[in-house]
């Protein structure tokens, strides 16, 4: 039996002194770790609802985090996807100009200095006089745009009932040009607008007589009319593209009644499937939506939200690769570029537009390689037809990508909502560290916003899907700003030095573990007094970490939003990477060694249950409170407020408390009595009132972060990143 027992000691079994050393160093890594950084993570977030920068004054909205477990990526971005219609601009449709076969008519607008709109006096003029020549054509186009209730000029949308006669019909009233009478159009069937199908269309009736009217993009509706669009259509389109409007080309057919009525039957037997409902309907709509006559062309104007270009031009100063995606036509998209900032006049452009197979692809990528090379300030012009041959070749998907890191901004246009999420899964793909930004307003969006690292929303008019699936929701594409350089940035900076800080204070306090091992010949013994050893993260030094860096502040907000070159440290990598946090690393190992080695040699035993050991041991534990103490306080920028000394000394206070109890009280006492055993007064009392333990409690903590002290000076004064030179206005909030 003794033999089995002495083989079973520690200090002869390598297994057992395994298990004991894998107990005794558990708190190198502590499941406080994760608890903490969750705690830290939700205070951040809760700091993004509350922050007045975001806030929506029109509607009292502020900005919400849906999520705080990503608040970290969004001081890191690299690429952010935007969507145009809604997220840029208002999505609030005003018709601005339109055309009639020849007949361009002048801007719909209201004139700002209340003068008469020309667009609407130039259609009352051709609609009141049925001798004109266009009077036929323009008639029945605001006929058409009136029905759909889209805009009103000489033809009102009067009101829209339910026919009880007819099974809750819907009918149209529509007024026409002056002493005309009124109109009843029956709409029969809606087939509603969808990203992919970009039309609407509706069927109706009128003096028994059924129509299709169908509007949407110009790329869907030329294959659907009976003689696609012409050279005049095209220059009408773009010339209403290049003014930064929306185009949608308006059409009609008469159908046959007998053929309506047999199409109404396929169509509702489509919206009661249950396997394959979208499909079908589908095909309905195709069938119907067939050689139709041209009616006109509309134009609408979307303006951009309040603050996107200073928004757009600080994010490019940031270093953030923005790129918008949309659905528009590739001149509206552009126009809206150069008016939000996207692009500037000096920018060197380079096209990938117009493909119509992938050789044709790979060229126009080698050509825009050329016209990127060696400039300063460049854009990328993609259209969703070229990008569809992009996508199907890995290696034009890889010429894609070079160009996107030569470049800060990029346009891609008549996209679908695939498209856009296979945009941001190439880069994710290729660079798998970049963090992706996507940020949209609709339904249409969602793809996107879910592909992304960072998922934001904007409330907007489409619904509520792309909030639903956003990390994210705010109000205005300006909030982004500050959610960027404020929130994101600063929760960067926190969390790393929050993790670096963690397992350094961990690993400081196992260094005396490591060291008595080996003076204890690997008795399994651990090396301070177990209780203290278990309140190390819980009671002593958890909350203040969180407190202190949770509410550090580096630079004011102002400062921040107008200083966007700092926003680079987190996509650098500064505050977290393999060096520094060897450096963090290595300190502790210093700290750590001196704070056990320094008492152990003045007054200490290696006989474990002497009390010369304990006096030793629990000297060297408050040496290593004191130097975490002091290494927190020195990493933080907001050392005068009180949410960083504060939490600081009140740790002490704390630890002071514990110590007393375990001592003095009896509770205490009966836990730890290896601190009240064998000495008088107790091992607490003892060294808080002998000169070399207490000249140790104040001197070697100071001497151990000289090194740090010095780096420090160094990186702040010496060799200052943007944010250290800023760094003197700290707390001008």
């Amino acid at each position: 039996m003794a033999s089995f027992a002495k083989a079973t000691e520690p200090s002869t079994d390598w297994v057992v002194r395994f298990l004991s050393y894998t107990i005794t160093l558990y708190h190198v890594v502590p499941i406080s770790l994760y608890v903490s950084f969750e705690i830290l993570k939700l205070a951040l977030g809760r700091f993004i609802d509350i922050d007045p920068q975001m806030m929506d004054q029109s509607t009292g909205q502020a900005a919400k985090a849906r999520t705080a477990d990503l608040v970290e990526e969004m001081g890191q971005v690299d690429f952010i996807f935007s969507d145009k219609t809604g997220t840029l601009t208002s999505n609030e449709m005003r018709f601005a100009e339109c055309a009639v076969g020849s007949q361009v008519f002048s801007s719909f607008l209201q004139d700002p200095r209340g003068g008469p709109v020309s667009g609407v006096q130039e259609a009352r003029q051709i609609l009141d006089d049925p001798a004109h020549p266009d009077h036929k054509a323009v008639l029945w186009f605001f006929t058409c745009l009136a029905v759909c209730h889209t805009v009103q000029a000489g033809i009102v949308f009067k009101m829209r009932k339910a026919d009880k006669a007819q099974g809750e019909r819907t009918e149209v009233i529509i007024s026409g040009p002056s002493g005309a009478p009124d109109r009843i159009f029956a709409v029969l069937a809606i087939i509603e607008f969808t990203a992919d199908r970009k039309r609407m269309s509706i069927l109706c009736e009128c003096q028994g007589q059924v129509y299709c009217m169908t509007k949407g993009a110009d790329i869907v509706m030329s294959p659907l009319l009976v003689k696609p669009l012409g050279f005049k259509e095209e220059e009408q389109l773009k010339g209403f593209s290049q003014k930064g409007l929306r185009t949608l080309v308006v059409a009609s057919a008469q159908i046959d009644s007998s053929i309506c009525a047999a199409w109404q039957s396929d169509w509702l037997a489509a919206m009661m499937s249950l396997d394959d409902r979208v499909e079908r309907m589908a095909e309905c709509a195709l069938a119907i939506e067939r050689n139709l006559e041209l009616v006109g062309i509309t134009a609408v104007e979307d303006r951009l939200q309040d603050g996107v270009p200073e928004t757009v031009a600080k994010i490019k100063c940031a270093g953030i690769r923005l790129w918008v995606l949309t659905g528009d036509k590739t001149e509206t998209a552009v126009d809206i570029a150069y008016s939000c900032n996207l692009f500037t006049e000096s920018a060197a452009l380079a096209y990938v537009t117009g493909a119509v197979d992938g050789r044709e692809v790979s060229d126009l990528l080698h050509n825009a390689h050329k016209v990127l090379e060696g400039a300063t300030d460049s854009g990328i012009v993609i259209d969703g037809q070229s990008l569809k041959f992009i996508l199907e070749d890995s290696t034009a998907a890889d010429q894609l990508f070079e160009l996107g890191l030569r470049s800060r901004a990029c346009v891609c246009s008549r996209l679908s909502p695939s498209q856009k999420r296979r945009l941001i899964e190439l880069v994710r793909v290729r660079s798998p560290k970049t963090i992706t930004l996507a940020i949209g307003d609709g339904a249409n969006d969602v793809p996107m916003i879910l592909g992304a690292h960072v998922g934001i929303g904007i409330r907007g008019k489409e619904g509520s899907q792309a909030v639903q699936a956003s990390d994210v929701a705010i109000s205005q594409f300006r909030h982004l700003l500050p959610l960027l350089l404020c929130h994101g940035r600063r929760a960067y900076r926190r969390i790393a030095t929050f993790l670096c800080y963690y397992l350094y204070k961990n690993v400081t306090l196992a260094w005396g573990d490591l060291i008595w091992a080996h003076q204890g010949s690997f008795s399994g013994d651990v090396a301070y007094p177990e209780w203290l050893s278990t309140s190390f993260n819980a009671v002593f030094t958890s909350w203040p970490v969180l407190i202190v860096l949770a509410f550090d502040q580096d630079v004011s907000d102002t400062l921040a939003n107008a200083n966007p070159a700092i926003y680079q440290e987190g996509v650098q990598r500064v505050w977290f990477n393999r060096k520094l946090f060897g450096l963090w690393m290595l300190a502790a190992a210093w700290h750590g060694s001196l704070a056990w080695i320094v008492p152990n040699l003045s007054f200490g035993s290696t006989t474990y249950d002497s009390v010369d050991f304990w006096r030793a041991s629990t000297t060297s534990f408050t040496i290593v409170i004191n130097v975490i103490t002091i290494k927190l306080f020195l990493h933080s920028f907001s050392r005068s407020r009180a949410a960083c000394w504060a939490p600081l000394l009140g740790s002490i206070f704390v630890y002071i408390l514990v110590l007393f109890v375990l001592g003095y009280v009896s509770l205490g006492q009966r836990m730890q009595p290896n601190l009240s055993d064998g000495g008088d007064p107790p091992v607490p009392g003892w060294m808080l009132s002998n000169a070399v333990p207490l000249l140790q409690l104040l001197l070697v903590p100071v001497l151990v972060v000289l090194p740090d002290v010095a780096c420090l000076i160094w990186a702040r004064r010496l060799s200052p990143s943007p944010l250290f030179k800023i760094g003197d206005k700290v707390g001008s909030d």
